[in-house]
């Protein structure tokens, strides 16, 4: 994708989002937390009444009702967050009702991970894989190695084999070198 397909893109484009955003989604579960806070404590140190709070669900911007919560977990304190930022970033009200609406109805923003784009619209950082779930680097090069090797010559690609072959003879020379010269220091 050219830098001129990327800025000439609307938010409205359903185009594919570079690999490091993901589109907002409510997810359709929800963690449980063993930890809550008080929703007036939350406020407080949020220093947002809870007028602001009714006035932010009314406009459709907070998608859960505060009054009926007396315990907030992290996933409402970090939309409690976010839309209280937006709401002090001195943008319109008219214009936040608009951006707000592009939300899923019950979708908690997560003011760590959210972010508007002006080519994408809204999005989401990619989560970061676990490299615990990746496969181990030498047990993925030694199982596909070889056929990767036959592929390039069934393909003659005849200097990127040697490109590799002149790589491994000198990682082999290096070796051999470092063994040397382990030995003349031994003795």
């Amino acid at each position: 994708m050219s830098l001129w397909d990327l800025a000439s893109r609307t938010p409205f484009d359903s185009g594919t989002l570079p690999p490091w955003f993901v589109r907002p989604a409510t997810s359709q579960y929800h963690q449980g937390y063993l930890f809550l806070e008080t929703r007036d404590k939350v406020l407080a140190e949020l220093r947002v009444s809870l007028d602001d709070v009714r006035g932010w669900h009314d406009r459709g911007w907070l998608p859960f009702e505060p009054v009926q919560l007396e315990e907030l977990d992290p996933d409402h304190i970090g939309a409690l967050i976010f839309v209280r930022n937006a709401a002090r970033s001195g943008l319109p009200h008219a214009l936040l009702d608009t951006l707000f609406r592009e939300f899923p109805s019950t979708y908690l923003p997560n003011p760590a991970r959210l972010a508007y784009s002006f080519t994408f619209g809204w999005v989401e950082s990619a989560p970061v894989p676990d490299p615990s779930d990746s496969p181990d680097l030498h047990e993925l090069i030694t199982e596909h190695l070889d056929d990767w090797l036959e592929l390039l010559a069934e393909n003659s690609e005849v200097d990127e084999l040697k490109a590799l072959a002149a790589r491994v003879a000198e990682l082999l020379q290096k070796i051999d070198e470092d063994a040397q010269h382990s030995e003349a220091t031994d003795e």
